[in-house]
């Protein structure tokens, strides 16, 4: 390995561990780790014959089925900004481990490679970097469900306390036999609903008239 070399290894491995710093914060890091481990060990488990050989199409299936386990453990620790960055930092390192592991060489090593492999891999780690920002995306206006407009319902309750003379939003609501409280919130078309659907089709029924 070159001096250069040797210094661009040295300065990714350290980018690599202040990444992981940053995501070890996160308190769902550990479960992170052992669903990465867990995985892969399983998926290490069931090799087919050729996969152990190098520069094969099954073996580039499987490096990218780590690089995808671990990528996709990892993403639920993306929160904000830094962490996507550390995010990414860990992506860049699982790429290269991936080349390294399809190959028997690390990417700084190999000069040039005959197919389309390297790309492959590049294009999987702009996937996952790619779902790492959307997690950051907040919704949009547009996108948040809008609440249907609350409908009081104080001229229905009204009209049949007219109708049995009743003078009083307390007495109504013992005839009703609801609180004073859930009786008023049921008039009301402001605020927040302070009652079951069940309560309210109970009183709708009992003041409606029967047709």
């Amino acid at each position: 390995m070159t001096p250069h070399n040797k210094r661009a290894a040295r300065l990714r491995q350290q980018a690599l561990d202040r990444a992981i710093e940053i995501l070890k914060v996160n308190p769902r890091f550990a479960a992170a780790q052992v669903r990465a481990y867990d995985r892969g060990a399983e998926l290490a488990k069931n090799l087919s014959p050729q996969q152990p050989g190098y520069f094969i199409p099954a073996r580039m299936d499987f490096v990218l089925k780590i690089l995808n386990i671990q990528a996709e453990a990892y993403l639920s620790l993306v929160d904000d900004m830094k962490s996507q960055e550390a995010f990414m930092t860990l992506l860049e390192e699982f790429g290269h481990t991936a080349f390294a592991n399809f190959t028997g060489f690390p990417l700084e090593a190999v000069v040039s490679i005959r197919g389309n492999e390297l790309e492959i891999i590049q294009q999987k780690v702009s996937h996952w970097v790619n779902e790492g920002y959307k997690r950051l995306i907040p919704c949009s206006p547009e996108a948040i469900e809008q609440p249907a407009l609350r409908r009081g319902h104080r001229a229905e309750v009204r009209a049949w306390m007219a109708a049995r003379g009743i003078k009083t939003v307390a007495q109504a609501a013992k005839d009703l036999a609801v609180s004073e409280t859930t009786l008023k919130n049921i008039m009301s078309d402001k605020g927040k609903v302070r009652y079951g659907r069940d309560t309210l089709e109970q009183i709708l029924e009992k003041i409606r008239p029967i047709r």
